[in-house]
């Protein structure tokens, strides 16, 4: 069983392969070397907007 990212349409938005293709190299270096964790920045950009890590709305943290 794979688990391997399957977007549900075509579309140039949704293709991994593409995702950093407007990143500044400096950016991309210190993504690759573990300076900056993607993984983490995505998990919060998922919570700035409501979303658990399945993509469902579960509201905003309470300050």
């Amino acid at each position: 069983m794979s688990n391997a990212y399957q977007p549900s349409t075509e579309a140039d938005d949704l293709n991994p392969n593409l995702l950093f293709s407007t990143t500044w190299t400096e950016l991309l270096v210190a993504i690759a070397n573990g300076q900056v964790d993607a993984q983490e920045l995505a998990r919060q950009q998922l919570a700035g907007r409501g979303l658990d890590l399945l993509g469902k709305w579960v509201g905003y943290k309470k300050k």
